[in-house]
């Protein structure tokens, strides 16, 4: 899954979550976010990080 397939499926408050929270995590700057998730441009270490945060969103969800 591309990152950019699992915020497309989020609704707007889950954005807004998912936004801060990759922000809290790699460290990157709000407009840095949007330039890296249009142009699919994350660093390795960036898309790891992102790809293990929606694991445990996933993860959470099942548990609900």
């Amino acid at each position: 899954m591309v990152i950019i397939d699992y915020y497309n499926q989020l609704d707007q408050k889950g954005k807004g979550r998912f936004i801060k929270d990759v922000i809290e995590i790699t460290g990157i700057a709000y407009s840095t976010f949007f330039q890296k998730m249009k142009n699919n441009a994350f660093k390795k270490l960036e898309e790891e990080a992102i790809m293990n945060y929606i694991q445990k969103c996933k993860d959470n969800d099942r548990e609900d």
